[in-house]
């Protein structure tokens, strides 16, 4: 009887170690089964099977299941006899689970499905901002994809009013899933050849081109896929220079396929070029949609003195309409109640809008703003990398280990995030709710040879006078270009103490006015 009932016990530490080794095998599988769909999703279109979705669910269960026994495992003192015999109890059922697990992870029937012709994946947002701006802008194109008589629409805009974001609600809406057999969506680089924009729209679709052909087949095999697709949407995101479609692979819309392309462009060259039937002109925000905007993002509970809202109001005028820069010197400004910070980030604006100047000096001046505010050259040196990046591209930080965010709402920016399963499993986490919220995001996301951002630690960025402060970012900002293809910086494993974040404005930093 007694050895019985010991005999859990006495086998404890084997069964650990089995427990160990069984776990291993099955994570194995899992990373073989995640890299399989992360090819199957990227190359040919399809989608994981539910009893394959629901199979990585149980194997991430039985994982954390074990580092809870682990834990407990590790609290044990000697006396704790009952609970060692529990413990024991729960590691042999654990056993016997991975091993079922396993088994099952066989799919021998296949791990993927096609995709069906009409699905649509719906695409991270953000609300749209100004009710004579956006909403008019959206109204219109919705208009336009009903007519029958309009195929090809052109909607542009200077940069950071809002083009992608409004796109993206037409993108994500019921009423287009219905009435389109495909919708698709394609982000098209500044530096686009045909080549690449061939590329771009076949991995979008889900289809495979051949390489070895040259574009004018690689056209020919293009156009087959989208007849396959029947009745189709495209979105050309971020149009700089004009195409031909059919030297593309895009068949033309008419009449009879009522296809319907749209794209965003900056430049009205680029509407006429593609011949667009209707352009469709975004506005910036006007002055009360501005504020209105511009309070949110400074946080409801923060209520400025008259002074002060005078110049907040005078701030919102020089980010001229544009709801990117509203909300990045919103969000800037969170927090501050100091007039004399008001006023230095006021003259911060107007200077750089001098400076710059056109169109481009107003998406710029914006990101010279929050780079002003960055606290360490650590922070400077990731921040001017990033800018420096392609539009769209990947950064891989091979040395990251605990990644600085510590969130509980995920901002519509970060949720179009991607990356590795075996960089997830890299990471350590100071939050377990930032994980489980980013966790979704990971597994999707294909490895690829990449440019390696890595950063020098450093104790901080000086703080002297603004000749000496503009004159090193800048040398700091040359250094980068110069070595754009050979960067080699070694980011540091950081922590939530050196989270990057928008502080108030360092006034020591800022010329004052008495």
């Amino acid at each position: 009887m007694g050895k019985t009932i010991l005999a859990p016990l006495l086998s404890l530490k084997e069964n650990e170690d089995i427990l160990d080794k069984k776990i291993e095998e099955l994570s194995c599988r899992e990373i073989d089964v995640r890299a399989y769909l992360e090819n199957a999703n990227l190359q040919s279109g399809k989608r994981p099977k539910r009893e394959v979705e629901l199979w990585l669910k149980n194997v991430q269960n039985i994982k954390d299941e074990v580092l809870y026994i682990k834990q407990k495992l590790g609290e044990l003192r000697w006396h704790h006899f009952r609970l060692q015999l529990n413990l024991a109890k729960l590691i042999k059922e654990k056993i016997e689970d991975a091993v079922q697990l396993k088994e099952n992870g066989r799919f021998q029937e296949g791990l993927v499905v096609d995709l069906l012709p009409g699905s649509i994946q719906t695409f991270p947002t953000t609300k749209l901002v100004g009710e004579t701006t956006a909403l008019r802008s959206l109204k219109m194109i919705e208009e336009c994809l009903i007519d029958d008589g309009v195929g090809k629409i052109g909607v542009c805009g200077i940069s950071g009013v809002g083009k992608t974001t409004i796109m993206t609600h037409i993108h994500n809406k019921s009423k287009v899933a219905e009435t389109f057999n495909s919708v698709i969506w394609v982000t098209v680089s500044k530096d686009s050849y045909i080549e690449k924009l061939q590329d771009d729209v076949s991995k979008a679709m889900g289809v495979s081109l051949s390489h070895n052909k040259d574009a004018h087949q690689r056209s020919a095999e293009l156009i087959q896929a989208f007849i396959h697709r029947g009745r189709f949407l495209l979105i050309l995101d971020d149009m700089w220079n004009v195409f031909p479609l059919t030297k593309v692979g895009i068949p033309e819309p008419n009449v009879e396929n009522k296809c319907k392309i749209v794209w965003t462009t900056r430049s009205q060259r680029v509407c006429r070029g593609m011949d667009s039937q209707v352009t469709i002109k975004v506005d910036r925000l006007t002055n009360d949609e501005s504020w209105t905007l511009f309070e949110e993002k400074l946080g409801g509970n923060l209520v400025l003195s008259p002074e002060i809202e005078q110049i907040a109001k005078a701030v919102v005028e020089e980010c001229d309409g544009l709801p990117t820069e509203i909300i990045t010197v919103g969000a800037a400004m969170r927090g501050v109640d100091e007039i004399t910070i008001w006023r230095n980030a006021l003259e911060d604006l107007k200077n750089l809008r001098l400076k710059l100047g056109g169109i481009e000096g107003d998406a710029f001046s914006c990101s010279r703003f929050c780079f002003d505010d960055l606290k360490t050259r650590r922070h400077r040196d990731c921040f001017l990398y990033c800018a420096l990046c392609p539009e769209d591209d990947q950064i891989v930080c091979d040395s990251l280990q605990v990644l600085p965010l510590s969130i509980n709402n995920i901002p519509p920016s970060l949720k179009q995030i991607k990356g590795s399963i075996t960089q997830w499993d890299s990471l350590q986490w100071d939050s377990n709710n930032t994980k489980m919220l980013l966790q979704p995001f990971f597994p999707s996301a294909s490895d690829r040879d990449l440019h390696r951002v890595k950063a020098e630690e450093e104790d901080g960025v000086d703080d002297t006078n603004d000749a000496d402060d503009e004159q090193r970012g800048s040398k700091r900002k040359a250094d980068v270009l110069a070595e754009r293809r050979h960067l080699d910086l070694n980011l540091p494993p950081l922590s939530m103490e050196q989270e990057i974040e928008l502080s108030p404005r360092n006034s020591k930093k800022w010329k004052t006015h008495e």
